[in-house]
């Protein structure tokens, strides 16, 4: 993971320069600090989300120290997929990678692990088709524009798409509308799949960690350093 100020080159052959300014524009000012405050995740979330998180489960987590969760907003800012014992598969800005659980941790001040609603049955199938789809998307590089395909992905997109194509209803649509449909014509950007519009889907919380807690409306909100 690299979550320092470089210059994304992971852009296809056929991406227009401003694509590709815009898309560094978006990644350097995203990732720039507001505070240089420690991140909240600690050992003791490490050790417990250890132990519960099984293959397939979905990660999200919550980096509330820089300009990016003003974009993304709610307590969760990133989603990830375990793919294998504790080695996840995401997509950043320098595109689709894997990282491990350990990293995750030391990178996010929140985490939710979610597991889909499937048929006990069909369980250990859905779950290996999904992780067969999202490997093979390694390397590929990140969705900035929001554009509908398969040949690139934001984070929230990969792991969606990854459950979807073996099936499973995840309750989920990638994208949602923007506006009017002639605003979306001209800035052709949707509005993307959200990491907290995963707790509306077909899952269930299998852990939460310490700085997020329920509201008295039933939505799980960051509390930051308690």
């Amino acid at each position: 993971m690299k979550h320092y100020h470089h210059i994304v080159t992971n852009f296809d052959s056929n991406t227009p320069f401003w694509h590709k300014v815009v898309g560094n524009f978006m990644f350097l000012f995203g990732i720039t600090k507001i505070t240089f405050r420690g991140n909240l995740l600690t050992i003791d979330d490490y050790k417990k989300a250890k132990e519960v998180l099984q293959k397939g489960d979905i990660i999200l987590v919550g980096q509330h120290k820089r300009i990016s969760k003003y974009f993304i907003q709610g307590p969760v800012t990133h989603a990830a997929l375990c793919v294998s014992k504790h080695r996840l598969v995401h997509a950043l800005a320098d595109g689709v990678m894997c990282t491990n659980l350990k990293k995750m941790i030391k990178e996010y001040d929140t985490l939710i692990i979610l597991r889909p609603k499937t048929d006990p049955a069909k369980s250990k199938e859905i779950t290996g088709k999904a992780i067969a789809y999202i490997k093979n998307q390694i390397g590929k590089p990140f969705n900035f524009l929001i554009e509908e395909g398969e040949e690139k992905f934001y984070c929230t997109e990969l792991v969606n798409n990854a459950y979807r194509e073996t099936g499973f209803d995840t309750g989920l649509a990638n994208h949602k509308k923007f506006g009017p449909q002639i605003i979306e014509k001209i800035i052709k950007i949707k509005n993307p799949l959200r990491p907290t519009d995963f707790l509306k889907g077909n899952f269930e919380i299998i852990y939460m960690s310490e700085a997020l807690e329920y509201n008295d409306k039933g939505e799980i909100v960051f509390t930051g350093i308690k």
